[in-house]
């Protein structure tokens, strides 16, 4: 494993639960947040759901343009980068 926890996290965690606990970086002034294992898998389950459906979108309007010869192909690949940057943006 890697880092262990302090006496002071360990109770802060417990005051915290079942919150992040936001940790700071004294030197780089960085802030991290302490999750349990469960709140984690669960995010990244979200995470790889979230992804899955922007492809699916994606390859979703790659199809409707390429069956739609009536649309040029500057102002397709211009809906397709607009359709990507707003997928991006509703990241969750």
């Amino acid at each position: 494993m890697g880092v262990k926890l302090s006496d002071e996290q360990r109770q802060a965690l417990q005051q915290a639960a079942p919150s992040a606990l936001p940790v700071e970086d004294e030197q780089s002034r960085k802030v991290y947040y302490l999750i349990d294992e469960q709140s984690y898998l669960h995010l990244e389950g979200l995470q790889s759901q979230h992804e899955q459906q922007c492809h699916e979108q994606l390859r979703g309007l790659i199809a409707e343009g390429i069956q739609s010869p009536e649309v040029p192909a500057q102002e397709a690949f211009a809906r397709l980068r607009a359709a990507a940057v707003e997928l991006c943006r509703s990241d969750p």
